[in-house]
C-alpha cells in the first residue's frame, strides 16, 4: 500500500484526493513532467473536470555530486529541486505532487521492487484515464528506468488506463511511423516558457530548456504532414504504450519497426 511518508515530499490540494487525477504522470527528475507532459498539464488547468498528478521519482542529485560526499551540498541541491517541483506544481494547478526521492542508481541497474509496489499503488489510488511516461528510446538511462518500471507497475496493477504514453524529453519522435504516435498541441508558448522558468537550477546561459522544447515542437509541426501546413504551431509527440501491455513485448525497438 502507498503510503505518504515514504514519499520524500507529497502534496495534495485542500480538499483533494488523488482519486479525483484523470492524468497521472510519473517521470524520472524534477523538471521532466513539466517537458514531456506539458499539453496536459494546460489541458488540465483549462478544465475544470479534469485533474492533474505528477510522480517525479528521484531527487535530482547528480550521481557525480551523490559520490563526491559532499552532505551540504547533496542536502542543498535536493531542496532546491524539490522546492522548484512544487512552485510548479502551484503554478500549474497540480491535484497532487508525489516526490519519491530516489536516487537514479536505484532504479537504473535493476528493477526495483518498492518503486513498481509504489507506482502500482499509486495507479490504483488514482485510477487515471491517461497515464504519461518517458519512451523506452529516450537516450537518458534514467527515463529508460522510469518507462520500464511505469510498464511493469501497470501490468502489476491489472488497470488498463484509455491511453499510456511514453513522451518526449531527450530525443524526439519525428522518426516514428505515424500509426504509433499520438499528436498533442500545445497551444500557449508564453504559459509553457513561465512554467519552465521555474527551474532555474537547470536552466543556464548556454541551455535554455523552453527555446529547446519549444522549437522541437515547432520542428514537429512544421514536418508533420509534407502534403498540407500543421494548423497547430507546437506540437508533441507521444508513443501509444498500450500494445506493448497487450503483447508483453519487451523488445520495444523490434516492434514497433517490425509490426
Amino acid at each position: 500500500m502507498f503510503k505518504e511518508e515514504d514519499c520524500f515530499h507529497y502534496f495534495i490540494e485542500e480538499g483533494g484526493a488523488l482519486a479525483q487525477g484523470t492524468c497521472l504522470a510519473i517521470g524520472a527528475h524534477p523538471d521532466d513532467l513539466e517537458i514531456m507532459a506539458a499539453p496536459f498539464i494546460e489541458d488540465c488547468c483549462e478544465h475544470s473536470n479534469k485533474k492533474f498528478v505528477g510522480v517525479v521519482c528521484t531527487h535530482g542529485v547528480s550521481a557525480q555530486l551523490l559520490h563526491s560526499g559532499k552532505s551540504s551540498e547533496i542536502l542543498k541541491v535536493k531542496s532546491k529541486r524539490r522546492d522548484e517541483q512544487l512552485e510548479a506544481a502551484h503554478f500549474a494547478k497540480y491535484l497532487g505532487m508525489i516526490q519519491l526521492g530516489y536516487g537514479s542508481d536505484d532504479i537504473k541497474a535493476n528493477n526495483n521492487i518498492k518503486l513498481g509496489s509504489q507506482l502500482s499503488d499509486l495507479i490504483l489510488q488514482v485510477r487515471p484515464e491517461i497515464i504519461l511516461t518517458h519512451n523506452p528510446f529516450d537516450r537518458h538511462r534514467t527515463h529508460q528506468a522510469v518507462c520500464r518500471h511505469v510498464l511493469q507497475a501497470v501490468l502489476l496493477s491489472s488497470y488498463v488506463p484509455e491511453k499510456l504514453l511514453g513522451c518526449e524529453v531527450w530525443g524526439g519522435l519525428d522518426w516514428l511511423e505515424s500509426q504509433y504516435k499520438v499528436t498533442v498541441p500545445l497551444k500557449s508558448s508564453r504559459w509553457f516558457a513561465q512554467l519552465i522558468s521555474i527551474f532555474q537550477s537547470q536552466n543556464t546561459e548556454n541551455r535554455n530548456y523552453a527555446e529547446g522544447v519549444l522549437g522541437r515542437m515547432r520542428s514537429n509541426s512544421t514536418f508533420h504532414d509534407s502534403s498540407k501546413a500543421c494548423e497547430e504551431q507546437h506540437i508533441m509527440y507521444a508513443l501509444d504504450l498500450l500494445p506493448l501491455l497487450k503483447m508483453k513485448e519487451e523488445n520495444y525497438l523490434n516492434f514497433y519497426l517490425n509490426n
